[in-house]
């Protein structure tokens, strides 16, 4: 998946471009990400890389200076709250669910299972849901 145009060495030691990009790539490959792109800043210092593509039609290779559209990236940032709302114990829970309905309008009735539905869609990076 990788491509040499795609890596951007460091002058560091201690950021080993080559050890990122094939991480990067072995990562990408496992869990059937098409295209990503990984940077790293630890001081003056940085590292990118870049696997996959932006299209899985047309096969254009992703590059470090890629633009990933936004609902791409919310929804790793969703999922990740999702999952980290299950560690909440339920009396936070309770709590949060309580200021949210003072705050906010009720959300309309939805079919039975279609949060289900939504989370699932969301934690498998479905577009356009």
């Amino acid at each position: 998946m990788s491509d040499a145009n795609h890596l951007v060495q460091s002058s560091s030691p201690l950021l080993d471009a080559s050890h990122w990009q094939q991480r990067l790539d072995v990562l990408a490959e496992k869990h059937g990400v098409a295209g990503a792109v990984l940077g790293i800043l630890h001081g003056d210092d940085m590292v990118q890389a870049a696997s996959g593509v932006t299209n899985l039609r047309t096969g254009d290779p992703v590059h470090t200076d890629t633009v990933f559209q936004i609902g791409s990236i919310t929804k790793v940032y969703t999922a990740t709250a999702a999952a980290a709302l299950r560690l909440v114990p339920r009396v936070v829970q309770r709590d949060l669910r309580r200021a949210r309905r003072g705050h906010h309008a009720p959300a309309p009735a939805a079919a039975p299972g279609a949060a289900e539905l939504r989370h699932r869609a969301t934690r498998r990076h479905v577009p356009g849901t």
